[in-house]
């Protein structure tokens, strides 16, 4: 775990004193999309949290409320895109965000992206320059 100024507590400002790390975007219900390897377990993290673009966050805020909006509360089992075009749609934006969002971060982190079709995580590298 990486040595605080005294008084420094928040989660927010731990993960952007990171420079590596381990991410997993994978789109989930009710909660965000990035879990970020910690001590052993993953802990689910606001995109915002990490040092990325505001645009890019906000645009990753827009991504994952399409996904919460396939979820139906009464009867999660029927929760889902409507049709195998739209989900990939979804998968396509989500595999850009996650390269961006590999670019934004940095050569220190291991990114993987979920994709909810063939139900595998699938390492990100940002582009080459």
């Amino acid at each position: 775990m990486v040595a605080m100024p005294p008084g420094t507590n928040d989660r927010k400002t731990r993960l952007n004193t990171v420079n590596t790390g381990d991410l997993k975007i994978m789109p989930e219900y009710e909660c965000y999309s990035f879990w970020v390897a910690n001590g052993g377990i993953r802990d689910n993290v606001d995109p915002a949290s990490l040092e990325i673009p505001a645009d890019l966050a906000a645009e990753i805020d827009a991504w994952e409320q399409a996904y919460e909006a396939t979820y139906v509360p009464d009867n999660p089992a029927s929760s889902g895109f409507s049709d195998e075009e739209s989900e990939k749609a979804f998968n396509s934006r989500g595999r850009d965000l996650a390269t961006r969002t590999a670019e934004a971060l940095g050569s220190g982190w291991l990114v993987q992206y979920y994709d909810t079709l063939a139900h595998e995580l699938v390492p990100v590298a940002p582009p080459a320059l």
